[in-house]
C-alpha cells in the first residue's frame, strides 16, 4: 500500500493494514466510494481568513469566550472549514448548511452530542476535533465515524494524569512499561477511547477509566465497547497528521473503510499535499 502526499504523513500512514490510506488533492468524487472516509486537517496561522458567512453566530459565540487566541482562531477556522467543506461536498452554498448536534443516544443531552448536519438533510456524518491551533475533521457517508486528536505538551504530566484516562487494567501495563513508552501509550489510548466514543456518539459522557481500549495494540485493531444501541465492535486507526500530534480516527468494524486525507491550507483552499 503507498501513500502519497506529505513526508510527515509518510511513516505514519504507510504500513500494511486492512484500510487504505492516501492523500487527496481535493477528492470530492471519491467521498461516494463505499466505506470512504475523508480527513481534512489544517493549522490556524494567527489569522482569520475567510470566515465572513460561514459562521453562525452562536460559533461566533462561543470562540470568543475561548481563552487563548489559538483556540480561539482554532476553533473558529474549523467550523469555516467544515461549512465550507461539506457545503462542496453537498453542492450547495456553503449559507444553506447547518452544523449542530444531535442529541446524546444515551441521556438525550444536546450539550455533548455528536455533530451532525442539520440541514439540508444528507446522509453524510461528520466528526471533529482540533488540539493547541491544529485541526480536522472527518466525513463518511451512511456510517458513524469519531475522530480524535491531541497536540503532545510539555505541560502534561502523563504519570499523574493517567489514572484520569486509563482503566485499571490500562494502568497497570502503563506503570509496567519503560519510561520512553508510557507518553506514547497514553496519548493513544486518550485518543482512541475519545474516538470511539465520539462514533457512539455520547463525547465524555462515560468517564475514560470506564472503558478499556487496546492502547497497545497496533493500529487498525478492533476494540469491544458495549454501550446502549451503538455497534460494539470498532476498528481504531492511528495516524500523525501534525509533529508531536496523536490522532486516532473509529468506524465500525464490520465496514471496510478506505482513508483519504485532505489538507486545507489556512485560507481553506485544498494543499497541494
Amino acid at each position: 500500500m503507498g501513500v502519497v502526499g506529505s513526508p510527515m504523513l509518510s511513516e505514519a500512514l504507510q504500513r500494511p493494514k486492512r484500510k487504505g490510506v492516501s492523500m487527496l488533492a481535493s477528492g470530492i468524487a471519491e467521498l461516494q466510494r463505499p466505506g470512504s472516509i475523508h480527513i481534512c486537517y489544517g493549522q490556524e496561522d494567527g489569522q482569520l481568513r475567510q470566515v465572513d458567512g460561514l459562521l453562525s453566530r452562536a460559533e461566533i459565540s462561543r470562540g470568543e469566550q475561548l481563552i487563548h487566541r489559538s483556540d480561539r482562531f482554532g476553533y473558529l477556522t474549523l467550523h469555516a472549514a467544515m461549512r465550507l467543506r461539506t457545503a462542496e461536498y453537498l453542492g450547495v452554498p456553503p449559507s444553506s448548511v447547518q452544523i449542530g448536534k444531535l442529541p446524546c443516544p444515551c441521556c438525550g443531552d444536546i450539550r455533548h452530542g455528536p455533530p451532525a448536519i442539520l440541514s439540508p438533510r444528507t446522509d453524510l456524518r461528520i466528526t471533529a476535533t482540533r488540539s493547541s491551533g491544529s485541526w480536522a475533521f472527518a466525513v463518511a457517508i451512511g456510517f458513524p465515524i469519531g475522530l480524535d486528536m491531541e497536540r503532545f505538551s510539555e505541560d502534561l504530566n502523563t504519570d499523574r494524569v493517567a489514572s484520569a484516562a486509563m482503566s485499571e487494567e490500562e494502568l497497570q501495563f502503563f506503570h509496567s512499561s519503560r519510561a520512553s513508552q508510557r507518553t506514547a501509550l497514553f496519548y493513544r489510548c486518550w485518543t482512541r477511547k475519545e474516538a470511539i466514543l465520539k462514533a457512539i456518539g455520547i463525547g465524555l459522557a462515560i468517564p475514560l477509566p470506564e472503558i478499556t481500549v487496546a492502547s497497545t495494540s497496533e493500529s487498525g485493531a478492533v476494540m469491544t465497547v458495549d454501550l446502549g444501541d451503538a455497534p460494539t465492535s470498532w476498528a481504531v486507526e492511528d495516524f500523525t497528521p501534525f509533529p508531536l500530534s496523536y490522532m486516532a480516527l473509529a468506524s465500525p468494524a464490520a465496514i471496510s473503510t478506505s482513508v483519504s486525507f485532505v489538507a486545507l491550507n489556512p485560507d481553506l483552499s485544498v494543499g497541494g499535499g
